[in-house]
């Protein structure tokens, strides 16, 4: 009992698990987890986060039935969004497959919608072939699929779960290239695939559609931040430069 005491406040997984949250969750309000902060090599840290996340997230799901049924509470309808689904898949072995799994079949009778994104089919192959079976019916059994921009070395993977004309595989191949350049200093163009994404439903034709960002979205989710930075300090340095010359 000592040693597990002591091993629970000092590892890292007693930083994690040994205090008292100061954000309980709430039944009416959205959460995120965020556990960007655990690092890529910690895979058994991140399993264990993941789980934990998962549990509590869906206790709260099962208690917020509980109480509908019993007329307490109105009836809630839940979304869960799982982005960087390779980190999820990876870091459970086998477990959390085997959970998303079960919630892609069941996800109707526990009232719960979900999305998952990810880069890119070879994210599912890289799994161990049990595991990458049951994470490829998570494609077949979507009712809808949106897709950005995608090589064309993407197509053989994706085509056999989720079937793509010709023209549907040259438009996203076309969104996935890469932007020109320009000879002018400062100027960068736009990817040709940015905000542009592909709708398909079963066999249907599929549907482009492009997303338009307020400036505060464009803020909260500008990933360049650091090298649109360094790029500034070197355009004042050069434009010094060019002054006291």
């Amino acid at each position: 009992m000592e040693l597990s005491l002591t091993l629970l406040s000092t590892t890292g997984f007693g930083g994690l698990f040994s205090r008292e949250s100061s954000k309980p969750l709430q039944r009416d309000k959205p959460v995120v987890y965020d556990i960007s902060a655990i690092p890529q090599g910690e895979s058994d840290l991140l399993a264990a986060a993941l789980l934990a996340c998962w549990s509590n997230g869906f206790a709260t799901v099962n208690i917020a039935g509980i109480l509908a049924d019993a007329g307490l509470e109105p009836r809630r309808l839940y979304f869960l969004v799982m982005d960087e689904l390779h980190r999820i898949l990876r870091a459970g072995g086998g477990m959390m497959v085997d959970r998303i799994d079960y919630l892609t079949r069941l996800n109707r009778a526990e009232m719960v919608g979900q999305a998952m994104i990810t880069h890119t089919m070879k994210d599912l192959k890289a799994l161990p072939e049990s595991e990458r079976l049951k994470a490829m019916g998570f494609i077949e059994r979507s009712g809808m699929v949106i897709l950005g921009g995608l090589p064309g070395a993407e197509m053989p993977d994706l085509t056999p779960v989720l079937p793509l004309t010709q023209e549907e595989q040259a438009k996203l191949a076309s969104w996935a290239t890469p932007p020109s350049q320009s000879a002018k200093e400062g100027v960068k163009q736009d990817p040709p695939g940015r905000g542009k994404f592909l709708i398909k439903v079963g066999g249907r034709p599929g549907i482009p559609i492009r997303v338009r960002l307020t400036q505060r979205e464009l803020n909260l989710t500008n990933t360049n931040r650091k090298w649109q930075e360094v790029e500034a300090q070197r355009r004042a340095a050069r434009a010094q430069a060019r002054e006291a010359s």
